[in-house]
């Protein structure tokens, strides 16, 4: 049977205070009622700043302004300093009301008089409202590109996320214990992935004996049904609860399908009579494999409708997609050609697909946001080890490094002093990487022997610096593979 790991102190219920946060999540210690009022105040501001960011996520000048102070917010939230987190979440929505409203007061370059020429307003005209634009308090919004309003939206959705959990979530220090999920009527099922509200899929049978993908929330286990055929599971979930897998159909093929809304949708094959889908995405994005009409086993990326082949590393046999993150980077494992013939870890990303270092063989199992893999390296010995790939530039890894030094003083366990001494360090080291990379690795230890002697005087414990070491480390690595330094 399917099983579920959940803090000791929780239970599985609905809270009334949700608003639209979602129809059910695992709520764990009551709130606290000195807490009530900043936690109604938090989802109101995440729930007012919904507009705001759709409408300025496609300004470049903006988006790099509201990005950092969302990350800052999560952090605050994440360490239950929720005063701290309101008090951000309103600064920045008086920030982006007043992008807005200095947007607002640009004259038009389409109008021949103005203020500024000189002329004087005869009268004062309402705003025009174009079709599809979004009306705010702050006045009317044009509605931005689909894509670019949809990765804004999943943004703000991860930190409404944030704010369920750190809101209704157990203590950090209660123990773990089990739940049952039950069946869909059989003897027994799986879980295969779980999203951040806590809704869960996997496979059951049932009381016929047949094996069908099920979806488990708020107590309950409802079963997706097939497309026609005798079986399916689900393989993936995103946090806008659409479920991928496989179902067969009646003539007996396996197709790689959809649920979202109520309703399967079959996504089709590659010319082959199977497909699977792996992994979903928080764009709507699905990740697989399909049969061609050959008969080679391809990764696919399906998406608008369409299944795309993501092609191989050169052999002709299997390649699979485990995993895709929300920038549309798909992973998984293809044979390459021969006379090798091996199975490595692939990365595919902008129409390319490119193998992973590793030994004799490897395969990469999934990748998050900030562009990191895991998955394991095949030693010529025969052992396997996990590994993990990092794909982001020096600059990027950089630039996420200083996310976790930040992350460290929003939580308390660096002073703002200590933080502001590493931080210098790696703006150093970032503003000389492209000019003269030896520079910026000098800069790079020195910031490594900062971080040991915090470790050595107690202010780091070894979890929380050695994260930070291993990062430095591997910045390091890259720009030693380019640079030449005596």
């Amino acid at each position: 049977m399917a099983i579920a790991i959940l803090s000791q102190e929780a239970q599985v219920t609905r809270h009334e205070d949700e608003g639209n946060l979602g129809a059910g999540v695992l709520v764990g210690r009551a709130v606290h009622s000195f807490h009530a009022h900043v936690h109604a105040e938090i989802r109101k501001a995440a729930t007012e700043l919904r507009p705001l960011l759709r409408a300025l996520s496609v300004q470049p000048e903006f988006s790099g302004t509201f990005r950092p102070r969302v990350r800052h917010a999560r952090v605050l939230l994440r360490s239950g300093r929720c005063a701290g987190a309101l008090e951000e979440l309103q600064g920045l929505k008086a920030l982006l009301n007043g992008l807005i409203l200095e947007r607002g007061r640009q004259p038009s370059s389409r109008s021949s008089t103005s203020p500024r020429n000189g002329a004087k307003p005869t009268s004062v005209q309402k705003p025009q409202r174009e079709p599809g634009a979004i009306r705010s308090d702050s006045g009317i919004l044009p509605r931005t590109p689909r894509r670019e309003a949809r990765i804004a939206t999943c943004a703000l959705a991860a930190l409404m996320v944030s704010v369920v959990l750190v809101v209704f979530a157990p203590a950090a220090s209660a123990q773990p214990t089990i739940l049952d999920l039950g069946t869909l009527g059989g003897t027994s099922s799986i879980a295969t992935d779980i999203n951040d509200l806590g809704q869960i899929v996997g496979g059951s049978s049932t009381a016929s004996g047949a094996f069908h993908a099920f979806l488990w929330q708020n107590g309950a286990m409802t079963d997706l049904g097939t497309l026609g055929g005798v079986a399916s599971r689900a393989d993936g979930i995103n946090d806008l609860g659409q479920v991928v897998g496989f179902s067969y159909t009646a003539s007996g093929a396996g197709h790689a399908v959809l649920w979202q809304n109520g309703a399967m949708t079959d996504l089709g094959t590659l010319g082959g009579p199977f497909s699977e889908a792996r992994a979903i995405n928080n764009l709507g994005q699905v990740a697989g494999e399909s049969d061609t009409a050959s008969g080679e086993l391809h990764a696919f990326l399906w998406q608008n409708g369409a299944m795309t082949d993501l092609g191989t590393l050169g052999g002709i046999f299997e390649t699979v997609a485990f995993g895709i993150n929300d920038l549309g980077q798909v992973v998984g494992s293809s044979f390459t050609a021969a006379p090798s013939g091996a199975l490595h870890a692939f990365l595919w990303q902008n129409g390319a697909m490119t193998t992973l270092p590793g030994s004799s063989s490897s395969q990469a199992r999934a990748i998050n946001n900030l562009g990191q893999i895991v998955g394991f390296s095949r030693f010529a010995s025969g052992e396997n080890a996990a590994v993990l790939w990092t794909t982001a530039t020096p600059a990027q890894a950089t630039g996420a490094l200083i996310d976790q030094v930040q992350g460290l003083v929003g939580t308390g366990v660096l002073s703002r002093g200590q933080g502001q001494s590493l931080t210098a360090k790696l703006n150093a080291a970032l503003t000389r990487m492209s000019t003269n990379p030896c520079t910026a690795i000098h800069v790079l230890n020195a910031f490594i022997n900062e971080v040991k002697g915090h470790i050595g005087a107690g202010l780091l414990t070894a979890d929380q610096g050695q994260p930070l070491l291993d990062s430095a480390t591997a910045i390091i690595a890259q720009l030693e593979a380019t640079a030449s330094c005596s």
